[in-house]
């Protein structure tokens, strides 16, 4: 796993702890790099998220400075380098010091190190240092500002995992990795006796904890990913039921509506029906009643009278009443949804409530709101709007091609031409009939209004000249009047 470093912002020190060949070394030679090279603008290996400070200046004291010539030992080449480092580091730079207080007496070079590190702290100066010293990892422990870290190393392998743990410090691991090089075991329990009991807790505990971290690490990353997975798993489901329920609401519109045109083709034929019976009546009475007949030898059965048919047709139409009003009980027109604290906007995704038709939105011009339905282009008031999922396409690329094929697509029992161009009326027209045509409906209505008169005028002209059309009228009273025109598709039954 990549090394992962941070320092500057809840602590301006870090103090790195753990074994040799640990990856204490390349820790802090990574950190160097890295800020150098974003300050040079080049890429570095990073996540994302990574965020680095631009410094005035990085200093380094890493590797042993010991030299027979200029008469430097260990200790001594390191506090050459450091001396110099002092003089210039402010706040504005990064250090990185290796191994500080090594090369000496163990006692007086944790003491160094720690009124070095302390004194940086004063100053400001945010500090990356690697060390050996018990000392400093209670210093790290118990000083505002200064955070502990340790370097994972694989006692099996003898391999460094590179990976840094923030908060906690490392285990020297000496006896441990003395021992798979090959130190005969007498040599080590010897070692274990010399030691303190109170190092030997420390390093049991050490491990202990790091054991328990790598644990509760494990188990943090199977409940993120845990966490993660139900999490799409929500969002899944969320999705299913929204598409079920639209699925349902389509199906339960498109049924009510399919019934409402069944039931008014099926009203409108009574109703031609009782006309015509009505009328036959009228003539029998100006006719008079005709002589009866010499009576029979038995009485014939009695033959069923214009005025039992008429009975007959009204209460046929009673029933298509009650009918239609069950149908409007068990088949309710969806619920209203509200258009939120969004303003409609082109590109939104509507229902058009009174004609339970889907359509994308064009313009907006106060409460009207001009849309796109399939092939047809109308306006209509903002209050007969449902806002829809934007997910959900305007049309189905599919639907024109199922009303082709014969099958009932939802299709409105009128189209309103009201706010409409007289050319993008014609247009209009001629797409709704075709498309109620070809998903069986017996009958339309097309409300043009009154105006001018000329979108009446070349709608009806329109009407004659089609091919599809058996014929057209007015409105009646409770069909709009004459500002409405309802169209036929085939020769009404003679009964």
């Amino acid at each position: 796993m990549p090394v992962s470093v941070r320092v500057g912002r809840d602590f301006s020190q870090m103090v790195i702890t753990g074994p040799n060949t640990g990856g204490k070394t390349v820790t802090l030679k990574t950190a160097g790099l890295l800020v150098l090279m974003a300050q040079a603008g080049l890429q570095i290996p990073a996540d994302e998220e990574a965020c680095l400070t631009v410094f005035d200046a990085v200093y380094a004291d890493i590797g042993d400075e010991q030299s027979i010539e200029q008469s430097l030992s260990t200790f001594s080449g390191h506090m050459t380098n450091l001396v110099g480092i002092l003089q210039r580091a402010d706040a504005g730079s990064l250090l990185l010091l290796d191994e500080l207080g090594a090369g000496t007496d163990p006692t007086e070079g944790a003491a160094l190190a720690g009124a070095i590190l302390s004194h940086l702290l004063r100053r400001g100066v945010r500090t990356i240092a690697s060390t050996h010293y018990s000392e400093l990892k209670a210093y790290g422990h118990g000083t505002p500002g200064v955070a502990n870290a340790s370097v994972e190393f694989d006692a099996v392998t003898l391999r460094p995992t590179y990976r840094l743990t923030i908060g906690l410090p490392g285990r020297s691991n000496a006896l441990a990795i003395a021992g798979r090089l090959g130190l005969p075991e007498a040599i080590l329990q010897e070692a274990r006796a010399g030691l303190q009991v109170s190092d030997v807790a420390m390093e049991d505990l050490l491990a202990q904890i790091q054991s328990t971290r790598r644990e509760v690490e494990a188990e943090r990353l199977a409940a993120a990913q845990a966490r993660e997975r139900s999490e799409a798993w929500a969002v899944k489901l969320e999705r299913s039921l929204h598409h079920l329920e639209a699925e349902r609401t389509e199906i339960i519109n498109g049924a009510r509506q399919e019934a409402q045109a069944e039931l008014g083709a099926a009203r409108e034929a009574v109703a031609t029906l009782l006309r015509r019976a009505e009328k036959a009546q009228e003539g029998l009475r100006g006719r008079g009643t005709p002589a009866q007949p010499a009576a029979p030898a038995e009485p014939a059965p009695a033959e069923p009278t214009a005025g039992d048919a008429v009975a007959d047709l009204k209460a046929a139409m009673g029933q298509l009443d009650a009918l239609r009003g069950i149908v409007e009980r068990t088949l309710p027109k969806p619920k209203r949804q509200d258009l939120g604290a969004r303003p409609l906007g082109p590109g939104d995704v509507v229902r058009v409530v009174s004609l339970g038709q889907t359509g994308e939105v064009i313009k907006v011009a106060g409460s009207q709101v001009e849309l796109q339905l399939g092939r047809m282009r109308m306006t209509v008031d903002a209050a007969d709007l449902d806002r829809l999922p934007q997910a959900q396409p305007a049309l189905e690329s599919d639907a024109r091609l199922l009303r082709a094929t014969g099958s009932r697509a939802t299709v409105p029992l009128q189209l309103d031409l009201r706010g409409m161009r007289v050319e993008e009326g014609l247009e209009a027209v001629d797409s709704y009939l075709h498309e109620a045509m070809l998903s069986g409906m017996p009958f339309v209505r097309i409300i043009h209004g009154h105006g001018t008169g000329a979108m009446k005028t070349a709608v009806r002209e329109a009407l004659r000249r089609s091919s599809i059309v058996h014929r057209s009228r007015p409105g009646q009273q409770n069909e709009g009047g004459d500002g409405a025109t309802v169209v036929y598709f085939e020769a009404e039954s003679e009964g």
